[in-house]
């Protein structure tokens, strides 16, 4: 793909409702944002129609409008028009379909218009092409939007209609491309509101819309070729990063290795073509796999991803990242140097309960975070394999504990000021592993956190109990109860993907290797996860608050 940085023009204005839509202010710098965090466009905000003159229009590759209404002067449409019939793009959001009706060229270029829309609500939209370079690696979903009802200003023969909705039995176009002259042209009719623009697929549309109107798609040839190291038995993860792999476009499997030759014998079976390794250093080094995935025990992580890093392959490991946070700065200044990817599969960032509870948060339901506290606790005998064994697995915080870590500095994104830990070892003698571990964490701002696991706890903890100014919620596996000065009022987990989640984590993977989508776990992120189970101990060792590295 062309990674060379694409120039973009912006055009903002006409009717502005704040908060309740078509919001330049609100909405505008949200676009800017999501876009430049690929790093692959620059983009210029303007209300100013005479940013479309010839002369100003020039140095831009791509034009997005989102207006509402107004009007263009002679030469402001020659100017667009002409800049999208040489071979330039365009990309209409939402109100682009209801914006300058006077310019016949304009309306034109743009496919349809705006005729009414019934009102702001939950609507069905669903993907007709999931491997158009626009709308590949996303999915049918529903969302509350402003449904634009639209009438075609060209035969519908000229339109490639990616998804739509349907309203009254009519099925009406909400992302389609098509051409105008030299050029192309992509319109989105979401995008009323904040929460379109904050949406996941949406920006995944305007992003890829983007790539594909300026032909920076078209150099992709594909597919990452993918290998796997390590391929059981535990839980069959071999198997199920390979599937993830195999459903994801873009991505491809090849290769495994396994010390067990029972083991590759069983992968040659689950994907037959692919070729096996019994050292992962030939494997990385045969110059047939671009990307490895990383599914052995904790201690083995950052050697096998640093061979892997400095032979030229992209990395993911599975979580945690490693067992300290120097072995996770060996990858990531591994990763710089080759300028390769490094990342962590931290999936469960993706469960519905989580983003249920995020997305409550986030809504100012309770105000400002005060307190937040999770726990994994129960009395049960641990096993006696790796995960038992503090050498190869780090301790008891290595395993649930990167989750739950890793959620909470999701809904608590602010520096770590120092860690109280408390880790004990009082009656499972068979194992290594620390039988219960208290991490007391100190925010920056004043926030305080609290992850609690143990084997030889049989009490019931909420699995979260998050406390707000304004109110609290705690929540355990069946859902959640959001706690006000009015009352308590039981939740219940919204579904968002609907499959397992390491699919949706595997598009990520595709998107920012072939495309733009920003990676979704940075490395420095699971090493923070890391710094803080380090501090843990260190301060369970040493007594008092410890202030962990890399945070």
């Amino acid at each position: 793909m062309d990674k060379t940085l694409c120039k973009v023009l912006a055009m903002l204005g006409g009717a502005e409702f704040g908060e309740s839509g078509h919001s330049a202010r609100v909405n505008g710098p949200i676009l800017k944002s999501f876009m430049e965090a690929t790093g692959l466009f620059e983009v210029t905000l303007t209300e100013d129609h005479e940013m479309f003159r010839p002369e100003r229009i020039a140095p831009f590759d791509l034009v997005i409008c989102y207006t509402t209404g107004g009007d263009l002067t002679a030469e402001q449409e020659r100017g667009l028009a002409d800049f999208v019939r040489s071979g330039k793009g365009f990309l209409g959001i939402h109100s682009a379909a209801d914006s300058f009706k006077s310019s016949s060229a304009y309306m034109e270029m743009i496919g349809s218009r705006f005729r009414t829309h019934p009102r702001f609500m939950p609507h069905d939209f669903t993907l007709h092409d999931d491997t158009h370079p626009v709308t590949v690696r996303t999915q049918s979903f529903t969302m509350p939007e402003e449904l634009y009802i639209i009438d075609l200003n060209v035969p519908a023969s000229q339109l490639n209609i990616l998804a739509s909705a349907t309203y009254q039995g009519v099925k009406y176009p909400v992302c389609y491309t098509k051409s105008y002259g030299k050029g192309r042209v992509v319109y989105i009719s979401l995008g009323h509101q904040r929460n379109a623009f904050e949406h996941w697929t949406f920006q995944s549309w305007v992003r890829h819309g983007a790539e594909w109107a300026t032909g920076r798609s078209d150099s992709w040839a594909g597919p990452i070729r993918c290998g796997l190291i390590g391929y059981g038995p535990a839980f069959g993860m071999g198997k199920v990063h390979g599937e993830m792999i195999q459903k994801t476009p873009g991505l491809k499997l090849v290769a495994a290795c396994e010390l067990d030759p029972r083991l590759l014998e069983t992968a040659q079976a689950d994907f037959p073509g692919i070729a096996v390794f019994q050292d992962y250093r030939k494997l990385a080094g045969s110059g047939d796999v671009d990307l490895v995935v990383v599914i052995t025990p904790h201690n083995t992580h950052r050697d096998i991803a640093v061979a892997c890093l400095d032979a030229g392959c992209h990395v993911i490991v599975e979580k945690p990242m490693a067992i300290t946070s120097a072995e996770c700065t060996d990858m990531i200044e591994a990763a710089r140097k080759k300028a390769r990817m490094v990342t962590v599969f931290h999936n469960r960032r993706l469960d519905s309960d989580f983003l249920t509870l995020l997305e409550l948060v986030q809504s100012g339901a309770i105000g400002d975070i005060v307190h937040i506290e999770a726990a994994a606790s129960g009395r049960h005998r641990p096993g006696t394999w790796w995960r038992s064994d503090k050498k190869v697995s780090g301790g008891i915080m290595h395993d649930w504990g990167a989750h739950f870590l890793d959620w909470m500095f999701q809904f608590v994104p602010k520096p770590i000021l120092s860690v109280s830990g408390h880790m004990k070892k009082c009656i499972w003698p068979h194992v290594t592993i620390e039988d219960s571990a208290d991490a007391i964490i100190r925010f920056e701002g004043g926030v305080t956190g609290r992850f609690y696991t143990s084997s030889i706890d049989p009490t019931p903890y909420p699995r979260w109990r998050i406390v707000g100014t304004d109110g609290a919620i705690t929540a355990d596996n069946d859902g959640y109860d959001l706690w006000t000065d009015v009352g308590r009022a039981r939740g219940k987990f919204k579904e968002f993907w609907g499959e397992y989640n390491g699919k949706y984590f595997y598009w990520n993977i595709a998107g920012h290797l072939i495309a733009s989508d920003p990676l979704m776990i940075k490395p420095e992120e699971a090493r923070k996860i890391i710094s803080v189970v380090e501090a843990t101990e260190t301060s369970s060792k040493a007594g008092g608050e410890v202030r962990p590295n890399y945070c």
